[in-house]
């Protein structure tokens, strides 16, 4: 055996060894900076959830955003990240503030499909009905037309975003905007913040930069605000289920995909009966629980803290 080899190369080893030790400081700053982090968190998981929401998701759609394009790589990658971080943050936050049980608790309402047949009519069926309704009295009228077309594409990407959004908007942070507010009150700012999130993906799917494009926007933000009181008042009535609240979000976003009206009468329309229904839904329910079943399924169900 050569030794002197041996003895030549251990300094090395032992450097090198050395030098892929963790820094102990640097260890100790990164558990400082997630202890600091839970407390904030479990005080503040609503406007935490938001908040990163928020900054992550635009981090991504950036990229597309400044290209007004979502499509093509790589920005159709963007587009995607960007759409799955309210999902991702509502697992990640819901096993820092409620453990195992709490991600136990959260998968178990997406996998509850178990409900009466009127709710699943109202998943289904209400939304397209209303853009049927708002599109076809125009036609009918002579002041408008419709069109009808279905895209295999529209579907997946929508049932793809359905998937990537319910488990945080109504599994993360509906169950405990409702803990704090009335049914209806937690319903009209998750749908505020909601629809504002998408800013800079609209942008990226062309919505100019003019007060025409901001009149779109706002009208998007005001129709996704009524969504939200309406997937409320089935979630509220299907004891928390996640499952219809993707079906529903999906539904959602093939409807205007599939039924085109021809200018912005049908649109109009369409708006005013989304919140004629959600007037009618608030009325008959009541603002405390849009449910007259006793109460939002969060309070019993889900673990908030």
């Amino acid at each position: 055996m050569n030794t002197h080899g041996a003895d030549q190369h251990a300094p090395h080893q032992t450097r090198r060894t050395t030098q892929l030790r963790p820094h102990p400081l640097r260890m100790r700053g990164t558990e400082k900076q997630l202890v600091a982090f839970l407390p904030a968190l479990k005080r503040h998981p609503v406007v935490t959830y938001f908040v990163l929401a928020y900054a992550l998701s635009w981090a991504c759609w950036i990229p597309p955003a400044l290209a007004r394009t979502w499509l093509g790589f790589p920005y159709l990658l963007f587009a995607a990240a960007g759409n799955a971080m309210p999902s991702l943050l509502g697992i990640a936050l819901t096993a820092l503030v409620s453990g195992k049980t709490g991600v136990k608790e959260l998968f178990g309402r997406l996998g509850r499909a178990r409900a009466a047949l009127r709710w699943y009519a109202a998943a289904v069926l209400l939304i397209p009905a209303l853009l049927l309704a708002a599109a076809g009295i125009p036609a009918l009228l002579g002041v408008a037309t419709v069109t009808f077309a279905f895209s295999g594409f529209a579907v997946l990407t929508a049932v793809s975003a359905a998937l990537l959004e319910e488990l945080g908007w109504r599994g993360f942070a509906l169950p405990r905007m409702q803990a704090r507010r009335p049914a209806f009150t937690a319903s009209l700012l998750l749908g505020l913040l909601w629809g504002a999130w998408h800013l800079p993906l609209r942008i990226a799917q062309g919505v100019p930069l003019t007060a025409a494009g901001l009149a779109i926007f706002l009208f998007t933000i005001l129709l996704v605000t009524a969504w939200a009181v309406l997937f409320t008042w089935v979630y509220n009535n299907t004891n928390g289920s996640l499952f219809l609240m993707v079906l529903m979000h999906a539904v959602i976003d093939i409807t205007p995909a599939t039924i085109q009206p021809s200018n912005w009468i049908g649109s109009a329309l369409w708006l005013t009966l989304t919140w004629a229904t959600v007037t009618l839904v608030v009325t008959k329910e009541g603002t405390a629980r849009l449910s007259r079943n006793g109460g939002p399924a969060p309070a019993s169900t889900v673990r908030v803290a």
